[in-house]
């Protein structure tokens, strides 16, 4: 059920790179990221302080892993070298 609800990509399971795994991670990571920051967005809208402060606490949290899958790449997912 959770996955028929979710915006993110169904991980590929035929994924054998480290490199390709951890773009794939980085990805959804930032998928999520934004899907994240657009409910702090909704809930000051909604004058929802306390749901706008859990929302951003997870925000940094997953902005932290983020940047931590992330330096694995050498940069950032989706830049060009």
């Amino acid at each position: 059920m959770a996955t028929t609800r979710t915006g993110l990509k169904a991980y590929s399971l035929t994924l054998v790179e480290e490199r390709d795994h951890i773009e794939a991670l980085s990805s959804a990571l930032a998928t999520y990221g934004t899907s994240v920051r657009r409910a702090i967005d909704q809930s000051d809208a909604l004058d929802d302080k306390d749901t706008a402060d859990i929302c951003t606490e997870i925000s940094r949290g997953v902005d932290k892993y983020l940047w931590f899958v992330e330096a694995h790449l050498g940069s950032p997912a989706g830049a060009t070298r």
